[in-house]
């Protein structure tokens, strides 16, 4: 690839990004709105369909896929995320892996949107305990801190829920 046509790619990307970004600003301030009318119904609502669509489109990601592990949920779930601006890295724990994610730019967004943080979290962090255990019944999820609610980082511990060594096939 040449000089120019990185360049031109490199700036569709960034212009591509921008969109998003607004977007998804737009769609919260639209959620926010609805949350001034109906009040914290709206927040249990959003919970439990954004737990409900990530546990469907999981099981189906896992239903493609031989191996289940946690190493191959996180390739799955977090890997796609550094394009995008998330950065984290990631080192075994007991029984499972660590990963500590230093920016997030769905926290960048909520904290655009002033009220929005609680919301946007429903439709997002919270439904990550729920995509792993779609993704394999074994596989729990502990996090002790999160962007989103103030914290300096997000702290996610992926762990086997029984001490049997990993089955691949799970």
């Amino acid at each position: 690839m040449s000089h120019d046509e990185s360049a031109l790619e490199e700036q569709l990307r960034a212009q591509r990004d921008q969109m998003r970004r607004g977007h998804s600003i737009g769609l919260l301030r639209l959620l926010k709105g609805l949350h001034d009318r109906l009040g914290e119904p709206l927040v249990g609502a959003l919970g439990d369909l954004a737990a409900e669509n990530a546990r469907a489109r999981w099981s189906t990601i896992a239903a493609e896929r031989e191996s289940h592990t946690i190493e191959d949920l996180i390739v799955l779930l977090w890997e796609p995320l550094r394009p995008a601006g998330f950065e984290y890295l990631t080192e075994p724990a007991a029984n499972g892996v660590r990963v500590v994610c230093t920016r997030c730019p769905q926290a960048e967004i909520a904290a655009q949107v002033e009220g929005g943080a609680p919301l946007l979290y429903q439709m997002t962090c919270a439904t990550d305990p729920h995509l792993a255990a779609a993704f394999n019944p074994r596989i729990g999820l502990r996090r002790a801190k999160t962007l989103m609610q103030g914290d300096d980082c997000c702290e996610f511990v992926y762990f086997y829920r029984d001490d049997a060594p990993p089955n691949p096939e799970a």
